[in-house]
């Protein structure tokens, strides 16, 4: 009598057998563990993708508000024979460098030269002429070298001109999102570009040379 042929008598098991539910078990746990590492790159990846989508998007904003302005700022010269005066130009500051536009938080969109940059009432009165629906360019704050665009500044400042001599300048300048980009613009160029803190891209329209 034994365990195969009479019920009542129960089998031993063999001492190295291993429980099927326990195997099932740990199977699940790693296959699970598999699956969140996965999950984590692809989460990785969806978010670089769409970071560099939203940048793509803020640059094409940035210069296409900038194209806008560049052409009404060129309109106001043909039709006055110079360039629109700002606030702090009439007021003979040397950095006389204003916001282009309006609605920046506390009216700041950035620092040029080590100069805090401000929208102006007198260089917005100066655009309503040529300009009835003045666009929106502010929106990030871009950190470039010593410079930091929240949206794009026009007027003068001191610059290293395309022509590679330090000069005083009229000037429209917008960065960004990226090192090395194309600025787009006819007469843009990059005066500088950066990788920390962040990818960055610092453009530069010279509308006219104080030498």
């Amino acid at each position: 009598m034994n365990c195969y042929t009479d019920a009542r008598v129960p089998c031993a098991r063999a001492k190295n057998s291993t429980p099927t539910e326990f195997r099932l078990s740990g199977f699940t746990i790693v296959e699970l563990l598999i699956v969140i590492v996965i999950l984590g790159i692809l989460a990785a990846l969806v978010i670089t993708v769409f970071r560099g989508v939203q940048e793509q998007a803020y640059n094409a904003r940035i210069i296409s508000a900038v194209k806008q302005y560049h052409g009404a700022i060129e309109q106001y010269r043909v039709l006055h024979s110079h360039y629109p005066a700002t606030g702090p130009e009439n007021n003979g500051d040397t950095i006389a460098v204003v916001c282009l536009g309006a609605g920046y938080v506390d009216a700041h969109c950035g620092s040029i030269t080590n100069t805090e940059v401000y929208e102006d009432s007198v260089f917005n009165e100066n655009m309503s002429e040529v300009l009835k629906n003045r666009p929106k360019v502010n929106d990030q704050q871009l950190p470039a070298g010593p410079e930091d665009f929240v949206g794009a500044v026009y007027g003068n400042d001191y610059i290293w001109s395309e022509k590679g001599y330090h000069t005083e300048a009229r000037t429209i300048q917008y960065a960004l999102h990226g090192a090395n980009q194309d600025c787009k613009l006819p007469g843009a160029w990059a005066y500088r570009s950066t990788t920390s803190p962040r990818a960055t891209t610092a453009c530069i329209i010279e509308l006219e040379l104080y030498e």
